[in-house]
């Protein structure tokens, strides 16, 4: 074999045998701008108590979502 021809083997080969895993550049790449920003956001909050109360608002908003929702299921069930 020549070194062009092992060349598209070896591709064909990665290709057949890992091409389900492919992922798309631009998305990978956003994903990775987007891991940065919130390494740097956290790596701004350096006071334990900060991220506490972010930690703290945070749950509540997901509690009063989880709670209106449940309060409007009982509302639906009982029409």
């Amino acid at each position: 074999m020549e070194k062009d021809e092992i060349i598209v083997a070896v591709q064909e080969a990665i290709q057949r045998e890992l091409g389900q895993y492919k992922v798309n550049k631009e998305v990978h790449y956003l994903d990775h701008l987007w891991i940065k920003e919130m390494r740097e956001w956290t790596d701004s909050i350096k006071s334990e108590f900060w991220k506490t109360i972010v930690r703290t608002i945070i749950r509540a908003i997901i509690f009063l979502t989880i709670l209106g929702f449940g309060i409007w299921g009982v509302k639906q069930i009982g029409h």
